[in-house]
């Protein structure tokens, strides 16, 4: 009896010489894949690093206008703990021309007050009206992050 030989199919990973080629080889296509989800991976971390830098947040921030009897108003712009990253430096600027109108370093509570240039305003004269012109005139960022405006109501104190 003569043993009959089964028909196979052949295999596509191998040439017509039979070997398999360079590229099917399954430790290369491990470590291409392993190359390429660490290259991904990298880039979300550098996307992510060099987005914006420390951020602020403007729902913690508050206008503060203060005046005090027979002195000239102040204007600060006050951040409640957590507004922004400690050691971080908050610079405040007007949105129409960016007038830089104060700077400050973030405390160890993420809080900050800066004192505002009255320059652009007549503070001295303002009305409650007035207050929200000015808040919504104001923008502020940590570091190099997004400028973002004050979302808190202003506050003004007569002392």
């Amino acid at each position: 009896m003569d043993p009959q030989i089964e028909p196979t199919t052949p295999d596509p990973a191998t040439t017509e010489a039979g070997s398999t080629p360079f590229w099917a080889s399954r430790p290369l296509l491990l470590a291409l894949g392993l190359f390429a989800g660490a290259l991904v991976i990298i880039l979300v971390l550098v996307a992510r690093a060099g987005s914006g830098g420390s951020s602020l947040d403007a729902r913690l921030l508050t206008l503060e206008l203060s005046y005090p009897a027979g002195q000239t108003a102040v204007a600060n712009i006050n951040g409640q703990p957590a507004a922004a990253q400690a050691g971080a430096t908050v610079t405040c600027r007007a949105v129409d021309g960016h007038q830089r109108l104060g700077r400050a370093t973030v405390n160890s509570d993420g809080s900050f007050d800066v004192a505002l240039d009255p320059g652009p305003w007549p503070i001295d004269s303002l009305t409650g009206d007035g207050a929200k012109t000015i808040n919504a005139r104001v923008e502020c960022r940590a570091g190099s992050g997004d400028w973002v405006k004050p979302l808190r109501q202003p506050r003004v104190r007569i002392i």
